[in-house]
């Protein structure tokens, strides 16, 4: 499991709650290798699925205290539509959050029920493609192999990045599709800190579930 600051994904998953609310190098890679993984980053970075769901498994610990956040988020950029649900579990509590935007009206699910709200001021889709903002602060990486994941096939890379927060060295595991070159998986260890000071440790992974014409959103009917 790799290592990383934490403040590019803390960053993307406060991105989330506000619009729901409101280490070291790897060496020694020949230069075929090297030219491959460029290959593999460069198309990576170029593809654009029109549509894509994933999710997203955060544990945390601050002190003694487990965290746990799973997220499901699907998009659709034409028409622009949206979907994103929050569940957090604390030793204390449990609650999940869930809102939707399609055909520019706004529905928020509260205690199961599905309600329509005040229109939400809509994320720049960027902030959603966290496919596309992982690999942007990519620096560079090493081809592990090629590995199934859910019973596709992709490239599994271990990836540096420079945090664009704090200029730190970071690292994770990447897994790029082979066919189309849609990024697939991460898994990553996280450390930051909290808004106390105090500093919290965990892992992340993102997954990303389907694209293009098989994500569906659907609006409510109420």
């Amino acid at each position: 499991m790799a290592t990383t600051s934490g403040r590019r994904y803390i960053g993307i998953l406060t991105g989330i709650f506000l619009f729901l609310t409101a280490c070291g190098s790897v060496t020694g890679q020949s230069a075929t290798n090297t030219a491959m993984v460029n290959q593999i980053l460069a198309n990576a970075r170029s593809a654009s699925p029109s549509a894509a769901s994933y999710t997203v498994d955060i544990v945390s610990t601050s002190g003694s205290t487990p965290e746990f956040v799973h997220e499901q988020v699907s998009y659709i950029k034409q028409p622009l539509a949206m979907d994103i649900a929050i569940t957090t579990n604390t030793h204390t509590n449990a609650s999940t959050i869930e809102t939707l935007i399609s055909g520019g009206v706004s529905y928020e699910k509260l205690d199961g029920v599905w309600h329509k709200v005040p229109a939400k001021q809509v994320p720049a889709l960027s902030t959603l493609d966290v496919g596309h903002l992982i690999l942007g602060e990519v620096t560079t990486a090493t081809l592990i192999g090629t590995e199934h994941v859910n019973g596709i096939a992709a490239y599994h890379l271990h990836a540096i990045f420079v945090d664009s927060v704090s200029g730190s060295t970071q690292d994770a595991d990447l897994w790029i599709r082979t066919d189309n070159a849609y990024f697939l998986r991460e898994e990553a260890q996280v450390t930051g800190h909290d808004a106390q000071g105090n500093i919290v440790k965990g892992t992340i992974s993102y997954l990303y579930t389907a694209w293009d014409n098989n994500v569906k959103i659907t609006p409510p009917q109420v």
